[in-house]
């Protein structure tokens, strides 16, 4: 074993649950270290607004998200962007592979790989993402200028990306399965205050779905099916943002850890998974809300429960 590759805590994602477990790690006095595949941040480099972040009344994500980053860079985090392609982690030390820096030891470590866009699941739609079809309103938007666009869903990222694209496009329809929307109340009545103006671009589609795409090679428009009168319609869009829910990002530990039926890493109040030195936090695991502040809040508990493992066990 390398010993400068051991580390007291080793975190693997930085989104907000990972890089507060940073904080809180290295100011325990452990030494610590995030690998993380993609930007500091995950989700929340993708969100527009965000405004209700205790102590930011109004901020945009990537904003909020390099905040974080230099905040434990400041502290002496060493970051590693490297994706990890496989965990050991029965062992009192635990191992993690990377795909290109190398293999890190570690006596305790906190998962927070947080979660991907949910798909569709219709034909074509691998073969249109970047191509009309998206799951990042804030990262492609403006490639649909003054254009018609569609989102599908009906949760607050549903609402935000109605909110950012009313900005940008010439015409939002909002596609919802249902008659009733998960959205908080606050971000979908602003939708629906946009979509009442005299002057609106908004036009709001109940209790449908997107069942075909329509391309030439790029996006054209989309069938729609009503699911109340199986009625389908043709729409024509030029882009399409899916904004139906994510999917955590577990599939590394899938034979290792306890999930739940959702694919979730099971984790007890003090974010410990059946594993002792093993923590999980944020939008991996399972739980009932997903925000920014609960994943910073699960991100604080896993990474003081770590440093207590870590400072009173007696290491051979």
């Amino acid at each position: 074993m390398n010993e400068e590759n051991l580390y007291d805590v080793l975190i693997v994602g930085a989104g907000p649950a990972g890089m507060n477990a940073a904080v809180y790690a290295l100011r325990a006095g452990m030494k610590t270290a995030i690998i993380e595949e993609g930007a500091n941040g995950g989700q929340i480099i993708n969100t527009y607004e965000v405004k209700n972040y205790l102590g930011f009344s109004d901020i945009n994500g990537a904003q909020l998200a390099e905040k974080m980053r230099k905040q434990i860079e400041e502290l002496g985090v060493k970051n590693v962007y490297d994706k990890v392609v496989k965990v050991e982690l029965k062992d009192e030390i635990k191992t993690i592979h990377t795909n290109y820096s190398g293999t890190f030891y570690a006596k305790s470590v906190i998962l927070t790989m947080g979660a991907a866009a949910r798909k569709l699941g219709v034909e074509g739609e691998d073969e249109l993402s970047g191509a009309g079809v998206s799951y990042c309103a804030i990262c492609d938007g403006a490639f649909f200028k003054d254009r018609t666009v569609a989102v599908v869903g009906g949760g607050n990222t549903a609402m935000e990306d109605m909110i950012y694209l009313n900005k940008v496009a010439k015409k939002v329809y909002l596609i919802n399965r249902s008659e009733r929307f998960r959205a908080d109340k606050i971000l979908l009545d602003s939708v629906k205050k946009l979509s009442k103006k005299k002057d609106s671009k908004i036009e709001i589609i109940k209790n449908s779905g997107v069942t075909d795409f329509i391309a030439r090679p790029m996006l054209k428009a989309v069938e729609l099916t009503n699911f109340v009168t199986n009625e389908k319609t043709k729409l024509e869009i030029d882009g399409l943002f899916v904004a139906i829910g994510r999917i955590p990002n577990t599939k590394i530990v899938k034979d290792i850890l306890e999930l739940d039926e959702y694919g979730y890493i099971k984790a007890d109040k003090h974010m410990k998974t059946k594993y002792e030195g093993v923590y999980a936090a944020g939008d991996i695991i399972s739980k009932d809300i997903r925000q920014i502040i609960t994943a910073a809040s699960d991100g604080a508990i896993a990474a003081t429960n770590a440093s207590n493992y870590v400072g009173t066990k007696e290491w051979r």
